[in-house]
Formats: C-alpha cells, sequence, structure tokens
C-alpha cells in the first residue's frame, strides 16, 4: 500500500492516515459517519471481514457473506457523497447518515442511495441497517 494513495472515502487525506487504520483494527471509528465512510472504503478496498466485523450483532444475520465478497470482487467504487448526519457524535450512541455510493458494474455507473442506522455498543460504533 502506497502512503500517498487517496483514500475512497472521499477525505481529502491518504488511505494510511485515514481509513486503514480502522480495517487493521488498531484504530475504531469516533463517530457514525466516520463508520459509514471506513465501510465504504472497505467495500472498494474488498475488506469483507471489516464490513462483517462493524455490522450490529443483531443485524448481522441478514448479510450473505458469499454474496458480499462476490459483490466487493465485481464492482468497480468510484465516489461518496455523505449527504447528511445526524447524531452519531462521539458523545452519541446512536446515529443516522444518509449517503450515495457510485460504482461500476460492467461498464455502467450505479449508485446505492441509502440512508443507514449505526448504534454504539460499549464504545464501538456498528452498522445496524438502512431505513
Amino acid at each position: 500500500m502506497l502512503t500517498t494513495e487517496k483514500c475512497p472515502c472521499a477525505k481529502d487525506s491518504s488511505y494510511a492516515m485515514c481509513c486503514a487504520p480502522y480495517h487493521n483494527g488498531s484504530e475504531h471509528p469516533r463517530t457514525a459517519e466516520i463508520l459509514m465512510r471506513s465501510r465504504y472504503s472497505a467495500f472498494a478496498k474488498e475488506k469483507t471481514e471489516y464490513l462483517l466485523k462493524t455490522h450490529h450483532p443483531t443485524t448481522i444475520y441478514t448479510v450473505d457473506f458469499s454474496d458480499l465478497v462476490a459483490f466487493c470482487k465485481r464492482v468497480r467504487f468510484v465516489q461518496l457523497k455523505v449527504i447528511k448526519s445526524r447524531q452519531g457524535r462521539e458523545t452519541d450512541n446512536i446515529g443516522t447518515v444518509k449517503f450515495k455510493a457510485y460504482f461500476m458494474d460492467n461498464g455502467e455507473k450505479s449508485c446505492i442511495a441509502e440512508h443507514s442506522t449505526f448504534e454504539k455498543i460499549n464504545g464501538v460504533w456498528y452498522y445496524k441497517s438502512a431505513i
């Protein structure tokens, strides 16, 4: 990994200084939005274990791991737009983030538009579900 490689999450910093510490487990995201951005980067970098690790324990059963892996291998994520974050700060225990994630699939640009819920358990943020 190049230390100057731009982070996929759309923050203006390198991957090594932005989402890599979350993906390698040396840090936990401090806010719901940071978790959402790190999860987008995990999709872009095929870090599927991180996606499962950061999925809420009460909704993890909804994830088909083989489908997740296949999806990440098939598409190329190209852009993230965060539209709105509500709550989800360091002092909160719940939060929502509305975003659009753009990706290329078989030469066509597609978009996942989602309003996601997040919950903090024992000081760690988890993706819970889409609303």
